[in-house]
């Protein structure tokens, strides 16, 4: 169980970074819309392709043979499967990464509810605006946050821009 996920993780590992690469290094392209698809497109094979399995031998009978034992000398070893023994560490080390990744996004949403709930607020067309004491200009979901010391329209309508193409979703 173990060794097909770190496997499957692996696989989609690579996948991912093979078809990343393009997108990294036409990252300045300014066609949003194509760039979310792609984006969008590469987890999904990331995560699908790994699944499948294609068979291009085309000679079945052949058929290998893995020993469980080996002479030498007329001594018999037990053959270890080396780096077996390594895979549990492999998965925590993989799951640890994760749960600080996760830890860290969970602080940032932490972060976020803080703002809207200790700031004022003022329902706009489609949002709700958090004003901000300190200099900012971003948006999640359905809020805006916005400084009334810097508060500019063109900044205000290009975050409105963000709520309603649902960029949050991304992160």
């Amino acid at each position: 169980m173990v060794n097909e996920f770190i496997l499957y993780s692996l696989k989609s590992a690579v996948i991912f970074s093979l078809l990343f690469m393009p997108f990294y290094f036409l990252r300045g392209d300014t066609f949003f819309a194509r760039n979310r698809f792609y984006l969008l497109l590469i987890v999904f094979l990331a995560l699908l392709l790994p699944l499948l399995s294609f068979d291009l031998e085309q000679d079945k009978s052949r058929l290998q043979v893995v020993l469980s034992t080996i002479s030498i000398n007329g001594q018999i070893d037990q053959v270890s499967e080396q780096g077996t023994e390594q895979l549990p560490w492999l998965m925590w080390g993989y799951i640890g990464v994760v749960g600080l990744f996760l830890i860290r996004f969970c602080i940032g949403i932490c972060r976020i509810v803080f703002l809207i709930l200790r700031n004022p607020k003022e329902k706009g067309e489609g949002e709700t605006i958090v004003w901000m004491q300190e200099p900012a200009e971003f948006s999640f979901f359905g809020y805006i946050f916005l400084s009334r010391d810097a508060y500019h329209p063109g900044i205000h309508r290009h975050e409105r821009v963000h709520v309603r193409r649902k960029h949050s979703i991304d992160i």
